[in-house]
């Protein structure tokens, strides 16, 4: 039994501590410098800043220049409180900071009674002066609301500047200010989650999958960093998508979704004759909420989807000449030949070869699920507990008689933060 607990212990060190040197920044920092009229600075100002969606709070007192900083902020919206002796009392609403953010504020105090109240409220996002990488954010909101075909949230990111599309290879992917897909590396909650253990991209290996690391239910935001990339971004040449995953709060939320498709509503193949059979159902949900408010917050998504079509396959086939020379040495030849019958096949002979067009069966499947615990230790520090998993899969007609592709992925991943 003490060996099960040690190696229990172990584990869980690895996972919290293991990953420090190399995981990327997921937080924001927010530093400042408190002043009073004249631009001279305000020591001793008490500093409160409370994250709005789950009612935490912390506290700062400004230094003998007026400076305080906030390291380790999570994402999300924050209000600010600055009391000083002999000021009126300063109130920020509507902070919004996002993953990786380093900003810098000036605070001017009013002199007056600290019972008396100016009230601030943002209506413009905070400037990165700190740092020289350039980085674009896409919110939960903005990435829910774009028309995404497959609700993936990798076709977000091809909005962006100096972003292009990279096919070829075992999955497809993106290049970021024209380095090669390899160049680009992917995080969830800073750690590396690359779906392709033999090069980096979102995608399983074969492009399997349609949920790319993440149910779109479960992000919180999307953001691309590139240009003269941080030192913690070291592994990346092109540049860097970090993905941060939602968490609950002290209100209770959830959602449903459905995405349906049919031949009917879309367009025909123009290789075809006429629609072939074509259904797509992709559906989920997610809900959130405190376990103990202001200090345990549990989420969680499934996101499934079924996909079943009679797909268009071309194949080259030997023609009935070259079949009935080859059928003297191999008698089973005919039946791995066979041609089906269908209104929207057709057979061009040629000299040896054929070129045949028909329709084969074709299907897609997976379960997603994605679940993450907040856990609020003392004033200052939080616990966070991801794990996804999935089992995506496909059938790949390939226009020979049971010599159907069949490609199943295992996806699991988790990550303990400190």
């Amino acid at each position: 039994m003490r060996a099960l607990f040690r190696s229990i212990f172990a584990l869980a060190a690895v996972l919290v501590f293991g990953g420090i040197g190399m995981a990327q920044v997921i937080t924001a920092t927010l530093s400042g410098t408190v002043t009073d009229p004249t631009g001279a600075s305000a020591p001793g100002a008490k500093i409160t800043l409370t994250h709005q969606e789950t009612g935490t709070v912390t506290t700062k007192i400004a230094g003998s220049d007026g400076d305080f900083q906030f390291d380790f902020l999570r994402v999300g919206s924050y209000s600010i409180t600055i009391e000083a002796a002999g000021f009126k009392r300063y109130e920020g609403k509507g902070i919004g900071l996002t993953a990786g953010q380093s900003v810098r504020q000036s605070y001017p105090l009013q002199v007056g009674d600290v019972t008396e109240t100016v009230q601030v409220d943002a209506s413009a996002p905070l400037v990165n002066t700190v740092s020289a990488e350039q980085s674009q954010t896409f919110e939960a909101q903005t990435v829910k609301d774009l028309p995404l075909a497959r609700r993936n949230f990798t076709g977000v990111l091809r909005i962006g500047s100096g972003v292009t599309p990279a096919t070829g290879g075992s999955a497809n992917g993106i290049r970021l200010n024209g380095v090669g897909k390899n160049g680009t590396a992917y995080s969830v909650d800073g750690t590396e989650s690359s779906g392709n253990p033999e090069g980096r991209n979102a995608g399983n290996f074969g492009g399997v999958n349609y949920v790319d690391v993440l149910s779109m239910e479960s992000i919180q935001e999307v953001r691309v960093v590139k240009g003269v990339l941080p030192a913690e971004y070291g592994g990346a040449l092109g540049g860097q998508i970090d993905v941060v995953t939602r968490s609950g709060t002290n209100q209770l939320h959830g959602s449903l979704f459905e995405n349906f498709q049919k031949e009917s509503l879309n367009s025909r193949d123009p290789f075809l004759a006429s629609k072939v059979p074509f259904t797509y159902n992709q559906f989920g949900g997610s809900i959130g909420g405190p376990v103990k408010k202001n200090r345990i917050f549990l989420f969680g998504a499934y996101e499934g989807y079924r996909e079943t079509q009679q797909q268009r396959v071309d194949i080259v086939v030997p023609t009935q000449a070259t079949r009935d020379q080859v059928l003297r040495a191999v008698p089973d030849f005919a039946n791995t030949f066979a041609l089906v019958p269908l209104p929207n096949n057709t057979f061009t002979p040629g000299a040896s070869n054929a070129f045949f067009s028909g329709v084969f069966p074709a299907s897609r499947s997976d379960n997603h699920i994605d679940v993450k615990s907040d856990i609020r230790i003392g004033e200052v520090s939080n616990l966070s507990l991801t794990y996804s998993r999935g089992r995506p899969s496909r059938t790949i007609p390939t226009g020979y008689i049971n010599n159907d592709a069949y490609q199943f992925t295992f996806t699991e991943r988790g990550t303990a933060s400190y």
